[in-house]
């Protein structure tokens, strides 16, 4: 059996809502079955094909958990920063810690041009002393260009030792590039 609202079908046989539009009332929560076109509820939600867009929210925050998919914590660190994923309906869908590549997690704090330091803890005096790798490889099947500028007199350098070129891989100098090896002679 329908149901209809001033001769107008909102509910039809199959128990599908059909037309739902400026409902001002706070006991509309859920709806099994959302089948023919978008259901207005008020003026600031709709809900279309299964999707709820609010322009405005009031009221208590609480029945709004689990809308991201994201699991409640601290995300990000020293050695890791917060990736989010967004859906396709501009949803977070979830919230992970990424360890930070090139920087970090070595145990300290990196100091440019210098190297890790052996602590993170300021008042140590290991926090200024510092180690730093004899050696790099470039992964397999990878390019990697060194090209500096004029404002830097054409000159790239580097506290590294050797650079270990991988199979398949390309190290190359730019034209009137020129690079420094071993800046530190420390090795």
């Amino acid at each position: 059996m329908a149901l209809k609202v001033n001769g107008t079908s909102v509910v039809n046989n199959n128990r599908d809502i059909t037309n739902v539009i400026n409902i001002n009332s706070t006991g509309i929560a859920t709806a099994s079955t959302v089948s023919a076109g978008t259901v207005k509820v008020g003026t600031a939600v709709t809900i279309s094909a299964g999707v709820v867009t609010a322009t405005s929210f009031d009221g208590s925050g609480s029945s709004l958990t689990g809308l991201t998919g994201a699991s409640s914590g601290t995300y990000g660190s020293a050695t890791e920063v917060a990736q989010i994923t967004v859906d396709a309906n501009n949803k977070i869908s979830s919230i992970t810690n990424v360890t930070i590549s090139g920087g970090g997690g070595g145990g300290g704090s990196t100091t440019e041009g210098i190297g890790t330091a052996l602590s993170s803890d300021a008042t140590s005096i290991l926090s200024v002393i510092y180690k730093t790798p004899i050696s790099f490889t470039i992964p397999n099947s990878t390019t990697v260009v060194v090209q500096s500028d004029s404002g830097s007199n054409n000159i790239a350098y580097t506290k590294l030792d050797e650079i270990i070129v991988g199979s398949s891989a390309v190290l190359q100098i730019a034209d009137g590039t020129e690079l420094r090896m071993n800046i530190l002679n420390i090795f």
